[in-house]
């Protein structure tokens, strides 16, 4: 496809949770949890005039559905403010700070007082019927080997309820009112894979502050997309970013195929899909669904801390990845994969004094393991894995434990009682070289047999195993049968 024939706009929306301790609007903690509920709400969610009088459209969609919308409630995790039975509090001064962070590292202009509005949506997901957001930045930008692209806007919002199950409209109030930012470029781009590298940018540009959630669910893309003489089409949660050249070139390729067939076209929503195909959504909302948060006072922000947070942003990924080639002596793959994901606890590790090849192998090669083994990696606290590796770097636990231990955190948070729990704890040489003694007197007939080292090697291992390293088990092993045999 000719894409500067065809007039190709593409703009990005993309929405990422905040690694903050509370919520957005209240003191609950921001944490998803995975269980039965402690109470269920049950509520029918009818749109509300804007300032002008109006309702938004894609409100009257909605409402014509009728749908009774089921709530799951969570008493160490939700609040009144979340059932819109307490006004919200002012809004959480970390999040605040996370995004002037943001704002200021995609270049844009700082808005002077923050006002916090209502955006009407009542598809379920806000139990309020609206979802609260607040300007922070316009008019910035990222580069890109494409050039340069405008961001229109930066945003900080409450994100919204988690959907559970689709056709019987429930959802779980666990993540509702999580502080996340909405980044809005201009609609600057004109080929997928411009769309592709911008996405990666900003993408890079978050991770870099150590402010963002990481794993799946924390980040959502939407994409825009229009042609000269088609429509502009907002495609709802693009999952994955590898998806987005395909899913722009699918939307063109709809409205195209919709223009040659007389077809009428509107503005709309629509979803994407698996296969990168998009469904219908809704319509395309307007100015109507916005309207003035009466329950918070404005903020004014505060110039001393912007002046801060300028002198003290944080380095950017591409910089770190070359830091860490130099002054770890890190491979190229394993430092890649810690600034994408976990270089905030690595460095912590390393302030610590944590061998970094063992804190670098642990965040890496074993974390990635044991997630093949099918445990749940992203529920650790990097806390745990802090504590995990100090017990090795004092000398409690071998370096084989670590994995073990990293499996078993969850069980039980007391790394000295889950060591002990698990026999883990470490055993110097001159105790493995009793072991060894003990196992040979045992097995003395056995081991005349033949094979001697391979047997003897498996007994000790079966029961030091993760309690001192292999290689000198191995040692010992071999230095015992020599002088005996």
């Amino acid at each position: 496809m000719n894409w500067q024939e065809l007039g190709l706009k593409v703009g990005l929306e993309v929405h990422w949770e905040l690694a903050t301790k509370t919520k957005l609007f209240c003191n609950c903690p921001n944490r998803l949890v995975n269980r039965d509920p402690d109470k269920i709400i049950e509520r029918y969610l009818r749109p509300s005039f804007s300032e002008l009088g109006d309702i938004d459209v894609a409100a009257k969609v909605e409402a014509m559905k009728g749908k009774k919308i089921i709530y799951q409630f969570y008493n160490d995790v939700n609040c009144l403010v979340e059932i819109d039975e307490e006004p919200p509090h002012q809004p959480n001064p970390e999040a605040l700070e996370i995004s002037f962070i943001i704002a200021e590292l995609l270049n844009a202009r700082i808005v002077d007082e923050i006002h916090v509005m209502r955006k009407t949506i009542i598809d379920g997901s806000n139990v309020s019927g609206f979802q609260r957001t607040m300007l922070i930045g316009l008019n910035g930008y990222i580069e890109t080997s494409f050039g340069k692209i405008g961001v229109a806007s930066i945003s900080l919002e409450e994100d919204s309820a988690r959907i559970i199950d689709n056709n019987k409209s429930i959802f779980r109030l666990d993540r509702l009112g999580m502080p996340e930012v909405e980044i809005s470029t201009k609609p600057d781009i004109h080929t997928p894979e411009q769309a592709l590298e911008a996405a990666e940018q900003l993408g890079k540009l978050l991770k870099s502050t150590g402010k963002v959630k990481l794993g799946l669910g924390v980040v959502r893309q939407d994409v825009n997309v229009s042609i000269k003489d088609g429509v502009r089409t907002e495609i709802k949660h693009v999952q994955r970013l590898s998806q987005i050249p395909e899913v722009v070139v699918k939307e063109v390729q709809r409205q195209l195929d919709a223009l040659k067939k007389g077809e009428k076209l509107e503005n709309s929503v629509r979803v994407a899909l698996d296969d990168c195909s998009t469904k219908f959504l809704r319509p395309l909302s307007g100015a109507a669904r916005m309207y003035v948060e009466t329950d918070v006072y404005p903020i004014l922000v505060d110039k001393k801390l912007l002046e801060k947070i300028k002198k003290n942003l944080p380095e950017s990924l591409d910089k770190k990845l070359e830091r860490y080639l130099k002054e770890y002596k890190l491979s190229h793959e394993i430092a890649s994969q810690l600034v994408n994901e976990r270089w905030q606890i690595f460095e912590e590790a390393v302030n610590l004094g944590i061998d970094k090849a063992i804190a670098a192998s642990t965040l890496v090669n074993i974390l990635k393991d044991l997630s093949r083994k099918g445990v749940d990696v992203d529920s650790l606290d990097d806390q745990d894995i802090i504590n995990i590796l100090l017990a090795h770097k004092h000398g409690k636990i071998a370096k084989e434990a670590i994995p073990v231990l990293i499996e078993n955190i969850l069980k039980e948070k007391d790394i000295d009682k889950l060591i002990d729990m698990l026999k883990l704890r470490s055993i110097n040489k001159s105790e493995l070289e009793k072991i060894v003694e003990q196992k040979i007197k045992q097995n003395i007939d056995k081991l005349k047999t033949g094979n001697a080292e391979k047997i003897l090697m498996g007994l000790v291992m079966a029961e030091v195993r993760g309690r001192i390293d292999g290689s000198i088990v191995n040692e010992v092993v071999k230095e015992k049968i020599k002088s005996i045999f």
